[in-house]
């Protein structure tokens, strides 16, 4: 099939996702408050959840721009319209779920069927087999998400909505006959997402810099390297690894980025928590181990299903894997009371990975 030709990123895209960005630090700011040493489940499964409705609403106006943005007037006052619903969410989260309720899920809602809108507009000179469907998913949820509002009972309102925002995330997953009917533009799709893993990326770093008015120390500096590395990770994955110029649905590309920012955001929340003492070691390890690997088998799972021809992501590439991962959680037990040589020792383990990825998995053959 010829390819496609390519889509750039426009500057009204960029400003929208760093609208984005900005609502999920400060969400993750918000819901990730311990309590004696621990941050309590309850508060990472609402994290999880606030997280989905975020990157729900963002992928399905990226998966609309990607398909039928052209930057006129229409197009562009949607997104702007959004970006202030985006921004009113964002200052309405706390730690306490419930009290979110009526602007959490009734801006869902509204941003859902404003998406739903922009399908429906881009229909009538565009036709497409799959804007009849998505128009149904996003219309659907969007008004049941708006509407759970209406029962007291918190417990059946979050239950609706929760319902809802799955129906809206896993729907699409059973468009995808339909979407490889129209593919995506995969160049431009893989951009946005690289750059919106970017600025997850710069938020760690703020909050790097949001701590350093105390001083700096060693601990910090290792910190902002671990940092650093794992976005060296990312970058030679999409630069070297990933084949931007596919007929795809782009579909397995969205689902993986959720669990590998889930990932990226709890690990380098759970480190800043750590150094600054408010975590006990012994919950530390297990919880960052859980989200530090969420973060690398995602990342690789996105290599080995849009890699380039010649990439090696065979059965020895996953064996070092899981075995190099193995190794550096034993070389933590040990360590985590120990907060210097525990961040040297993943500094030794993600530089070691980086140089496998780009010498053995990247580049086999050089």
């Amino acid at each position: 099939m010829p390819e496609q030709a390519e889509k750039a990123v426009s500057m009204p895209e960029l400003f929208y996702d760093l609208i984005y960005a900005y609502a999920i630090g400060r969400m993750t700011q918000a819901v990730a408050t311990p309590t004696y040493g621990q941050i309590p489940w309850l508060n990472l499964l609402e994290f999880l959840m606030m997280f989905l409705v975020f990157w729900n609403l963002w992928s399905y106006q990226t998966v609309f721009a990607n398909r039928f943005y052209t930057g006129k007037l229409v197009d562009n006052l949607f997104l702007f319209i959004d970006m202030f619903l985006v921004i009113y969410l964002s200052t309405a989260l706390n730690i306490d779920f419930a009290a979110t309720k009526v602007a959490f899920q009734l801006s869902t809602g509204i941003l859902l069927i404003s998406v739903g809108l922009q399908y429906l507009i881009a229909n009538r000179t565009h036709p497409t087999p799959m804007n009849k469907p998505f128009m149904l998913v996003l219309f659907a949820t969007g008004i049941v998400s708006a509407l759970s509002i209406i029962p007291d009972d918190y417990r059946i309102s979050f239950g609706i909505f929760l319902v809802a925002t799955l129906a809206a995330s896993f729907g699409p997953i059973f468009l995808i006959p339909l979407q490889r009917q129209v593919p995506t533009h995969f160049d431009h799709l893989t951009e946005r997402y690289s750059l919106f893993t970017l600025l997850i990326f710069g938020e760690a770093v703020i909050a790097v810099a949001d701590v350093l008015h105390h001083g700096l120390t060693v601990n910090y500096v290792g910190y902002f390297v671990v940092i650093v590395l794992m976005f060296i990770s990312y970058i030679q994955v999409y630069e070297s690894g990933i084949d931007r110029h596919r007929r795809t649905s782009g579909m397995a590309a969205i689902q993986l980025h959720y669990p590998m920012l889930v990932g990226n955001l709890l690990s380098f929340t759970f480190i800043r928590l750590w150094l600054e003492g408010e975590l006990n070691a012994f919950w530390f390890l297990p919880a960052f181990g859980i989200s530090f690997f969420l973060y690398v088998i995602s990342l690789s799972a996105y290599l080995a299903t849009y890699r380039k021809p010649g990439i090696d992501v065979g059965h020895k590439r996953l064996f070092y894997l899981l075995f190099s991962y193995g190794l550096f959680i034993v070389y933590g037990l040990t360590t985590v009371t120990m907060p210097l040589l525990f961040l040297l020792g993943l500094i030794a383990y993600l530089v070691a990975n980086n140089l496998y990825l780009w010498q053995f998995v990247l580049h086999p053959n050089r």
